[in-house]
């Protein structure tokens, strides 16, 4: 897969991902530990490394939190 499809792929399937890693207002995206590959779904999982990827391209960083109460 190269750059572009990368992209393509991301704004099609994970469009409300795509637009938060194009706004200007933060540089940091803050998703669940479960906003992917909840079941450990391989293709889940894909797109999760793509999201990441994504966000690379885009500047932004990612954090990652977990909602595990003690």
């Amino acid at each position: 897969m190269d750059k572009k499809e990368l992209i393509e792929t991301v704004e099609r399937v994970i469009p409300e991902f795509a637009k938060a890693c194009k706004k200007k207002c933060a540089d940091n995206i803050m998703m669940h530990q479960d906003a992917f590959a909840v079941d450990y779904d391989e293709r889940e999982l894909l797109l999760l490394a793509l999201a990441i990827k994504y966000a690379g391209i885009k500047k932004k960083n990612i954090d990652i939190i977990c909602a595990y109460k003690k």
